[in-house]
C-alpha cells in the first residue's frame, strides 16, 4: 500500500543491500514498543528522540546501532516512520469503516470517530508489521506530543504533517461524496 499522507514519506525509502521490508518491519515494531512502553504524558518530541537512541535499541537484540543506522540515518527519521505507518494505519482502518457507511455524505468524520474512540469492529489489521494495539497507542503518543509542542511552541512539524494528512482525506473524502463539486456549484450560482 502506497503511503501518500506526506511529502517526507519515510515508509518508501528504498532499501538496498541486505536490507529486508521484514528487517524494517522489525525494527518499525521494536521502536514503536520502545517508545509506547513508558507513559507519556506531556512528552515533547525531543524526549521521545531521547527515548529512541539506537543504542537503546539495539540494547533489545534486535540489532547493531550501525545497523539500525543503514535503514533509518537517524533516530529521527526512525521516529517519523513510526509516525507515517500510524497515519497509514488510520487511513486503512477509516477506509474500511467508510466502505460499510450506507450514507456518503460525512462518511469521512463518521469513521474518524468510530476508528479513534476504538468502535471500529475490524478483523485485526498489520501495517508494516505493526497491529492495531501498538498503532493505537502511537496514536496517543503522538497526539500528546503534538499537543506537548503545540502548548511549549517548541515546534510543529508532527502538526503540520498531522493537519496536511487530515486536510487531504476531507478533500479526498468530499470529492468522493461529490461535495467539491455542489460547492462549486453554488458559489457560480
Amino acid at each position: 500500500m502506497k503511503n501518500n499522507n506526506s511529502s517526507l514519506n519515510y515508509l518508501d525509502e528504498p532499501l538496498s543491500g541486505n536490507r529486508t521490508r521484514r528487517q524494517r518491519d522489525a525494527i518499525l515494531g521494536a521502536a514503536a514498543n520502545l517508545v509506547t512502553r513508558e507513559a507519556f504524558a506531556d512528552i515533547g518530541f525531543a524526549d521521545l528522540l531521547l527515548r529512541l537512541s539506537f543504542d537503546r535499541l539495539a540494547a533489545n537484540g534486535l540489532a547493531s546501532p550501525h545497523e539500525l543506522a543503514s535503514f533509518y540515518r537517524s533516530p529521527d527519521m526512525l521516529l517519523n516512520a513510526l509516525f507515517d505507518t500510524m497515519l497509514v494505519h488510520l487511513d486503512a482502518r477509516i477506509s474500511r469503516v467508510a466502505a460499510n457507511d450506507p450514507e456518503s455524505l460525512g462518511r469521512f468524520e463518521r469513521a474518524y470517530r468510530i476508528v479513534i474512540s476504538g468502535r471500529a469492529n475490524l478483523e485485526p489489521l498489520i501495517v508494516s508489521g505493526l497491529d492495531g494495539a501498538l498503532v493505537s497507542r502511537l496514536f496517543f503518543l503522538f497526539m500528546s506530543v503534538m499537543d506537548h509542542e503545540s502548548r511549549h511552541g517548541t515546534s510543529f512539524t508532527l502538526q503540520q504533517r498531522w493537519m496536511g494528512w487530515y486536510n487531504r482525506q476531507i478533500a479526498r473524502y468530499d470529492e468522493e461524496e461529490g461535495v467539491g463539486a455542489v460547492a462549486a456549484a453554488a458559489t457560480v450560482a
